[in-house]
């Protein structure tokens, strides 16, 4: 029998998986917390601190791994963050825009800097 490994996502991780992959658990607190939950009772093999549970309003744990699509159904309209208009708003206000590559605007104009700045002239 195979056994699963279950990653644990602490403060400043890096999520390293979805929409978010750039961003660590303390930006999406920040960013969207609806976010968190989903991953939270959806994903079995990952899970978060109990101080990012809590701090996304996760009291009620599930064993991991493992996931809880009933339970995730019955408490993700109970709070009042989950509109994805606050969260755009709140990632607007940061200036933080996730594309569909799943790259922020920010990386790609670093990138991009670096790019041109790599390049050399031919006079």
């Amino acid at each position: 029998m195979i056994k699963k490994i279950v990653r644990v996502i602490s403060d400043n991780d890096t999520m390293n998986f979805g929409k978010f992959k750039v961003f660590t658990a303390t930006d999406l607190v920040d960013l969207d917390k609806s976010y968190i939950r989903w991953v939270y009772y959806n994903m079995e093999w990952v899970t978060f601190t109990d101080s990012i549970l809590k701090r996304v309003g996760i009291v009620d744990f599930i064993s991991k791994p493992g996931i809880d699509i009933k339970k995730w159904k019955e408490i993700k309209n109970t709070f009042n963050d989950t509109s994805e208009d606050i969260a755009a708003s709140l990632r607007n206000e940061k200036g933080i825009r996730v594309s569909n590559s799943y790259k922020t605007e920010k990386n790609m104009q670093n990138k991009s800097k670096l790019m041109h700045r790599n390049r050399t002239r031919i006079t």
